[in-house]
């Protein structure tokens, strides 16, 4: 499960964050972030995310 958060940089340009938590069994496995210039760049790493989640 991902999602995405826009912050806004000192110079007002926006960055944003994509955080990535994977678990099982209602337990925390795994977490992730990234920060990226451009919301569709952020979005690439919760679509593979999400298509390995379904592989297990």
């Amino acid at each position: 499960m991902g999602s995405i958060v826009e912050h806004k940089r000192k110079d007002g340009s926006a960055s944003y964050c994509a955080q990535i938590v994977i678990k099982s069994k209602g337990q925390s496995v795994h977490e992730e972030t990234s920060n990226f210039d451009r919301a569709t760049t952020a979005k690439a790493p919760l679509g593979h995310c999400e298509t390995t989640e379904n592989r297990h």
